[in-house]
């Protein structure tokens, strides 16, 4: 009950600040292996506008043109944070996976963010789902570990920082088997470092802190997958 209203304040919180977000209704189911089980359902959106499939198939121009949508959302959202209404700051995974952009010729319109299942939203500076549900796959015996080593809000912290969300996105080309396209994007959000999102102070990104970002994290997620 508690992950649902957060998600719900999640998503009503985003749509207050201007992201697009799918309708979502989530649905709860009780089995006897799992206990409660939540799914988060959404309408079926088209294929070829998935951020994935831009991706890896769009020509360049479609793919800055998304990739400068995500940017924007980016932008509103840190700045926002600057002055956080009733404490709470809020972020999001800026994966172009994460997105649905709707496509006509080369013009990229505003695109829909679907990833909502990890509210990225905190109060006062904790995080308002707490850690627990990130805790639960981990045997009981290494949990107090995790949560010494804060772990979790670790990996969390770093989407509510510009310069390592924007390396994250960047890093997701290697996981979508596109790590080719890489500078080219790489370029552009440097460029728009520089210009309109200056006023996040964001240092540029480089590939090397780019592919350095993908491998730990990648190995963060590997590990948490044998443990």
């Amino acid at each position: 009950e508690h992950y649902l209203e957060v998600v719900q304040r999640y998503i009503a919180r985003l749509s207050e600040l201007g992201v697009r977000v799918a309708a979502t209704v989530p649905v709860r189911v009780h089995t006897p292996a799992s206990g409660e089980v939540v799914y988060l359902l959404q309408p079926t959106l088209g294929r070829t506008g998935l951020g994935n499939h831009l991706l890896r198939d769009a020509g360049e121009r479609v793919l800055l043109a998304a990739v400068e949508r995500v940017l924007a959302y980016v932008h509103t959202l840190f700045r926002a944070n600057r002055a956080p209404r009733d404490g709470r700051t809020i972020t999001v995974d800026a994966q172009l996976s994460n997105w649905h952009f709707p496509v006509n010729g080369e013009e990229v319109g505003v695109p829909t963010l679907i990833d909502v299942g990890t509210p990225f939203m905190r109060l006062n500076g904790i995080d308002e789902m707490g850690i627990e549900l990130f805790l639960a796959p981990v045997p009981a015996p290494m949990r107090p570990l995790y949560r010494r080593a804060r772990l979790v809000e670790r990996y969390i912290d770093d989407y509510f920082d510009a310069r390592q969300l924007l390396a994250d996105l960047l890093g997701n080309f290697h996981k979508e088997g596109r790590p080719d396209r890489i500078d080219v994007v790489l370029d552009h959000v440097n460029r728009w470092l520089a210009g309109p999102g200056a006023d996040l102070d964001a240092r540029p990104l480089t590939r090397e802190s780019v592919d350095r970002y993908y491998r730990k994290d990648a190995q963060l997620l590997e590990l948490f997958l044998k443990v």
